[in-house]
């Protein structure tokens, strides 16, 4: 199953979700009961956040008597998942508890909006009025979505040019690198 980046996002953009995530990276395989008495929420919440990772390719699950467990997919067919796994394993590794910055981080590309932009952005700097006409949005949304990704350090701006910031290595990257397979979203 390939779903749009931005729902992808969305679910990665939640610090209860990213947790299950470090546990199950340091536990290698757990029970939703587990999971559940490890974040103190009930097993229904944490059924439904291992459901959520699960349709989105970052877990597998299996049936063991009436138990069902889950542990980091190997076997990922979800495109972004694919490219997002193993920077995002190696950030929680490295981070210890969920930080904000990570939350951060995947919230620029949680809007369908900010990944045209980025994707616009992709092959050359553009003014605020070629963003307006490419990416098919209004000034006002325009400005709204360009400051979420500066604040993000994903583009900057000098005068009325804006250009992406291509990082080296590790999640936003793999961000970036996701964002140019999905298609405009005013277009889809």
């Amino acid at each position: 199953m390939n779903n749009a980046l931005w729902k992808t996002c969305r679910v990665l953009a939640n610090p209860t979700r990213l947790h299950i995530l470090r546990h199950l990276i340091q536990n290698k395989e757990l029970c939703v009961q587990s999971i559940a008495e490890a974040e103190q929420i009930s097993e229904v919440v944490s059924s439904q956040h291992l459901k959520l990772l699960h349709e989105h390719g970052f877990l597998e699950q299996t049936q063991k008597s009436k138990w069902v467990y889950y542990k980091t997919a190997t076997h990922i067919e979800n495109s972004h998942a694919k490219k997002l796994a193993p920077p995002l394993k190696e950030k929680l590794r490295a981070e210890g508890p969920c930080s904000k910055e990570l939350v951060h981080m995947v919230t620029a590309f949680t809007h369908p909006r900010r990944i045209d932009i980025a994707k616009a952005l992709t092959d050359r700097n553009k003014s605020f009025e070629q963003l307006i006409s490419e990416c098919n949005i209004s000034g006002q949304a325009l400005y709204r979505h360009l400051n979420k990704l500066i604040d993000r350090n994903l583009i900057s701006q000098d005068n009325n040019i804006y250009r992406i910031i291509h990082p080296k290595a590790g999640l936003l990257k793999a961000l970036l690198l996701c964002c140019n397979e999905d298609p405009f979203s005013h277009t889809s």
